[in-house]
């Protein structure tokens, strides 16, 4: 890593790692980068998916599998707070709240019913942008509210634009102890 600016001189720091194999430096690497605990005992009694698309089509996926007697211990449901029209096509819309009409409530108590574990994930990128269906960014529009977004130095949310597709978003401050409760609770 490096820092500079006008009033100090650059500061340069890092570590070099050498081997003359790569599987050789990772303990090296991980001692300064941290060590990935051990998954979950249950991640190794069958399948985990990753699937999307809607709570119909994830179930004929489901049921295929089951139907084959597949032993499936996981679905992970990326798509699970709903879409966003882009550039080029429709991706995740980073609102971070359940879009029911995709995945109902009841929907899910079936598939953990089933003994299948659901997986979910977020990100600290919230989108400014209405999802597909036109609803509001809502948790984009909270955090704002709240003061919970990065600022650039006039103090001002910094709200960026996804090079890939357009979409533009904020990025929630983690640093600060406030929002990083309101995070949490989301």
């Amino acid at each position: 890593s490096f820092e500079h600016s006008a009033e100090r001189r650059m500061v340069l720091s890092g570590h070099l790692l050498g081997s003359s194999h790569l599987r050789a430096l990772l303990p090296s690497l991980t001692a300064l980068t941290g060590r990935m605990h051990v998954p979950p005992g249950w991640t190794l009694d069958g399948l985990v998916i990753g699937a999307e698309g809607g709570h119909k089509v994830v179930s004929e996926q489901v049921d295929r599998l089951l139907g084959a007697n597949v032993s499936l211990v996981g679905l992970w449901i990326q798509d699970w707070s709903g879409m966003v029209s882009t550039r080029n096509g429709e991706m995740v819309w980073w609102n971070w709240e359940l879009d029911e009409v995709r995945y109902p409530r009841w929907w899910m108590r079936e598939i953990v019913n089933k003994g299948i574990k659901l997986l979910t994930y977020i990100n600290p990128m919230l989108a400014a942008a209405p999802s597909s269906d036109g609803r509001p960014p809502s948790v984009f529009l909270e955090a704002k509210r709240l003061d919970h977004l990065l600022k650039d130095t006039a103090g001002e949310p910094i709200v960026m634009w996804n090079p890939l597709n357009g979409i533009p978003y904020g990025q929630v401050d983690l640093l600060r102890n406030e929002t990083w409760n309101w995070w949490v609770q989301l």
